[in-house]
């Protein structure tokens, strides 16, 4: 079955997984991506970019990731996708790095 993101990039897939639709990306999009995976947990970072941007399919991640079934990837998916959505998170995402460090000086 074809996602709304198979035909997307790993920074557009990502926003898609974050916000639920394709925001005007900012101009370090894929910056405060990497930047914002490194917030959460090495493994949730690691199950989300198998996902959307390898674009492997839960039971492949899971085999690649050292043998987990594929609801505990989704599980594990759904704690990252939650985790991205918190404030500060989507406010480095939604605006780039230095937009989001001017607003945290204001």
């Amino acid at each position: 079955m074809k996602k709304p993101y198979d035909d997307l990039g790993f920074v557009e897939s990502a926003y898609i997984a974050v916000f639920g639709e394709l925001i005007d990306l900012p101009e370090d999009a894929e910056k405060a991506l990497e930047h914002v995976l490194g917030t959460i947990s090495q493994r949730e970072a690691e199950i989300f970019t198998l996902r959307y941007k390898d674009k492997e399919t839960l039971s492949r991640a899971g085999e690649r990731y050292g043998g987990l079934n594929a609801d505990k990837v989704r599980q594990i998916l759904a704690k990252a996708e939650r985790r991205l959505r918190y404030p500060y998170r989507t406010k480095i995402l939604r605006f780039g790095l230095g937009a989001a460090n001017e607003m945290r000086k204001t």
